[in-house]
């Protein structure tokens, strides 16, 4: 939601659905390398860390597919890309308009308030 990308087939992750735990949404780079022609009917295997006995595959149901974005370099062509839930993962995306140090000094302030113990 905060990234807004153009949904291509599918649907994007939900809380109402327990089961995106286990589910990934691909870009269409990612598809086409896979050669997909239904990949709402696919599971992706992904490996996993299975804790004291190494990895794990898990299969994962794709629910949906984005439009190719640059997540990159402008320069580079799109690469394939999956997006998942995790909670292994340590990253914040802001959208903001407008003032960058602004939001910088909120998303400061609600980390100190949410996270405090954590390095931002």
């Amino acid at each position: 939601e905060v990234m807004k990308f153009e949904l291509a087939q599918g649907r994007y992750f939900s809380r109402e659905f327990p089961s995106d735990s286990s589910a990934v949404v691909l870009n269409e780079a990612a598809v086409k390398e896979l050669g997909w022609e239904k990949p709402l009917e696919e599971k992706l295997i992904v490996f996993d860390d299975g804790g004291n006995g190494g990895p794990v595959e898990v299969p994962m149901q794709v629910i949906g597919v984005v439009k190719d974005f640059n997540f990159e370099s402008f320069k580079t062509q799109v690469r394939p890309m999956v997006l998942r839930l995790t909670d292994t993962d340590r990253n914040l995306l802001v959208r903001y308009d407008g003032d960058a140090s602004g939001a910088v000094a909120q998303v400061e302030k609600l980390w100190k308030q949410y996270a405090s113990g954590d390095p931002l």
